[in-house]
């Protein structure tokens, strides 16, 4: 195995070029006598689906040595009539020839797409500006003269050639596509684009075996692709990467510094004359990414030069990014000594993963942890036009049994201090005993209750009323007294969660409500007589930019007074503070609609989705806000 860091100059790689001065490409950019050629073909004009309306022009690369028999590897370059050119900066067909004809590479299938365009409905020209037709007409007499004409015939000349009207534009989708974060593009290659060469050609599914690469926008296109899909997409190569704020990549070094690794080899360059402007500097932001991947312990390899936005630098190293990507070792990083142990990695546990422990036909609508680590969730389902949930126990055993059947839930359900489950409906709490058999507890005629909590001495939180409106909070006191509060928070409309929305914090002295449609939780503290005070906006969601909900419906607290709450962006871990520390990935990239921390030791994370109940044990332990307060230490920044 080996591990990159941060490259030293070094004149084998081309490396001692100043901006401006020039680079050669070596003798694998070239055509080389007993090579065999492989072919390019351009392919009908695509048109998107994802992207609704846009075409765009692409092609495909097919190397002599490709046998429909046996799965070849894959890589996709973006801007790709740069990329497919035999003169241009990289050269890739060139390239792959000869190192594939070298065995210094696998077989590999290129396939080149340029970003979008969506074409105006109204073809019709209209009128140029005043101040264009003179620019044009002023370019078109300096062109003239040089060549020799008097300005005076040159202005006559200009003045009958220059057009006075012009096509509408057509709308040029590369920054929306290449710029923007998020899994849209990843979509669109996977959904649209690989589908279509697999008509023709036998494609690994290997992730190991797909790479994509790009220069400026189209670098941070290419890492942003295996960043949303590493399950299709492990290798990367990002030239002059855009890791900038134009539409949202600049917040790349936070996040994989906070997100568990992921399994991508990533090849990047920039030099230090690269762009500097409104929307950053280039050369820091990549010199940011590769700090993180050091960080956290990426595959990865930086090519640093002098170069400015220019595809000179990596055009001319592109034979040597090739062999480094594509070399027979595993895609495997390591963490150098005496890195911070603080973040993601105190709760990661090495080889643990999510693992499926039930299946669901419908949406898990919440999950709590009995006395002895069990899971009891419950399980949409219709009968005819009556919505029912299904409520199941997964026992430490692996063991799955029905509890009950439960019409009119407006919550999720929580266990009492007393070993009962307590369950909101529109008329108010009912409780179930352990044979599932069900009695009113208290009635709540005013409005239903959508979330609840308990506390060790039998006091319950719900947040009851409308959705979208802030709402008080309902004391229930162990006596069953009902007090209102005055402090409010939002709540939601069920159709995104009724799960857990109310938590404590371990020592029971502050509450926390979390809303599926704000990017911020409410914190608020429990005042000596069971009242709620002084709430505030605490917690603060890690946010891309574009996204609206954060779907953030679910949230449990660990003994280290750790807050992990499920988000649209993944469960996103919080200190005392209310800094986000780490960022654990969705099972299977689904959004989670119910969560706790359960097992035999409770250091077993259960995420409820709609496609079933995973599990992933971590390195914490949770705590039940039915049992005793648990001190903590605090923040320790």
């Amino acid at each position: 195995m080996r591990v990159f860091t941060i490259v030293v100059l070094s004149a084998s790689l081309s490396l001692g070029c100043f901006a401006g001065e020039e680079m050669k490409h070596g003798p694998d950019s070239e055509y080389q006598e007993g090579v065999p050629k492989g072919k390019v073909e351009q392919q009908p004009k695509w048109l998107s689906k994802i992207y609704p309306g846009t075409e765009r022009d692409w092609w495909i690369y097919v190397p002599s040595q490709y046998d429909p028999a046996t799965p070849a590897n894959v890589m996709v370059f973006q801007d790709g009539g740069g990329p497919k050119d035999p003169k241009g900066e990289m050269r890739v067909p060139v390239v792959f020839d000869n190192l594939i004809h070298k065995k210094e590479m696998p077989v590999t299938i290129g396939i080149f797409i340029n970003p979008g365009n969506l074409p105006p409905a109204d073809t019709t020209e209209i009128p140029k500006s005043e101040a264009r037709i003179k620019d044009e007409i002023n370019a078109a007499v300096a062109a003239a003269v040089k060549k020799g004409k008097s300005k005076e015939e040159a202005l006559a000349d200009a003045e009958k050639s220059v057009s006075k009207t012009a096509p509408r534009q057509a709308r040029q989708n590369r920054a929306f596509e290449y710029d923007s974060v998020g899994d849209r593009y990843a979509r669109f290659l996977i959904e649209e684009i690989l589908p279509e060469v697999e008509k023709k050609y036998n494609l690994t599914k290997d992730p190991a075996g797909r790479g994509i690469c790009g220069q400026s926008s189209g670098g941070s296109c290419a890492f942003t692709v295996a960043w949303e899909r590493p399950d299709v997409f492990g290798k990367v190569v990002s030239g002059i990467g855009s890791f900038t704020s134009l539409h949202g990549c600049n917040a790349y070094p936070d996040l994989i510094r906070k997100m568990e690794p992921k399994p991508i080899r990533i090849f990047m360059q920039d030099g230090d004359h690269d762009l500097d402007i409104y929307a950053g500097s280039w050369w820091h932001a990549n010199n940011d990414m590769a700090a993180a991947f050091n960080w956290m312990g990426y595959d990865y390899k930086f090519l640093q030069g002098h170069d400015g936005h220019s595809g000179r630098q990596l055009g001319v190293n592109f034979p040597d990014a090739m062999r480094w990507l594509w070399r027979n070792e595993p895609v495997e990083g390591k963490r150098p000594a005496g890195a911070d142990p603080r973040g993601i990695n105190e709760v990661l546990i090495k080889g643990e993963g999510w693992r499926k422990v039930a299946d669901a036909t419908q949406e898990i609508e919440f999950a709590e942890a009995d006395d002895d680590g069990s899971i009891v969730y419950g399980e949409n389902s219709f009968v005819g036009n009556l919505f029912q949930v299904e409520m199941r126990r997964l026992g430490i055993d692996g063991s799955i049994k029905k509890v009950s059947t439960e019409t009119g839930l407006a919550g999720a359900m929580k266990f009492g201090p007393d070993g009962k489950m307590y369950v909101p409906k529109a008329d108010g709490i009912y409780i179930l005993d352990k044979e599932g058999k069900e009695s009113l507890y208290v009635a709540l005629p005013k409005k239903a209750s959508r979330q609840i909590a308990i506390d060790f001495k039998g006091n319950i939180y719900s947040c009851a009323g409308d959705s979208y409106a802030p709402n008080p909070i309902t004391l229930i006191k162990s006596d069953k007294t009902v007090v209102e509060i005055k402090e409010t928070v939002r709540v939601e409309d069920t159709w995104v969660s009724t799960g857990s929305k109310l938590t404590f914090t371990p020592d029971q002295g502050f509450l926390v409500s979390c809303d599926t449609l704000s990017w911020r939780l409410k914190s608020v503290r429990i005042e000596k007589d069971g009242g709620v005070a002084d709430g505030e906006d605490f917690y603060a969601l890690q946010s891309l930019e574009g996204q609206d909900a954060s779907l953030a419906g679910q949230a449990v607290m660990d003994d280290k007074g750790r807050l992990y709450v499920a988000s649209r962006n993944g469960i996103q871990i919080f200190d005392q503070g209310g800094r986000v520390i780490g960022i654990l990935t969705l099972p299977e990239r689904n959004h989670v609609t119910g969560m706790a921390l359960g097992g035999a030791n409770f250091d077993t994370l259960y995420a409820g989705t709609y496609k079933g109940l995973y599990a992933r044990k971590l390195n914490a332990r949770g705590v039940r806000s039915c049992k005793p307060p648990v001190t903590v230490k605090g923040p320790q920044m």
